[in-house]
């Protein structure tokens, strides 16, 4: 690898440690929450279609409501973490 100055160094890459580990967990925990959430509701749309005969444009917000709200949501607290050193 090269430094900054272009001199060569011998500086091997660290490793992730524990506290890296326990972040990609719990991200990764919290990605498998949402898409499971997503599959139920991706499930229940023949339900839901049968009960309450949406229009189209009507079934679309139903399905797209609760993605947007979770996108919102979470662009709020990575807008939270930019301060955050």
């Amino acid at each position: 690898m090269k430094s900054d100055d272009g001199a060569a160094t011998d500086a091997a890459p660290q490793l992730a440690g524990t506290r890296e580990w326990v972040g990609l967990g719990v991200l990764a925990l919290a990605c498998l929450l949402y898409v499971m959430d997503l599959t139920v509701l991706h499930l229940a749309v023949p339900a839901i279609s049968a009960d309450l005969r949406p229009s189209s444009a009507q079934l679309l917000w139903i399905i797209d409501v609760p993605t947007w709200l979770k996108l919102v949501h979470s662009s709020g607290l990575v807008d939270q973490g930019e301060g955050v050193a």
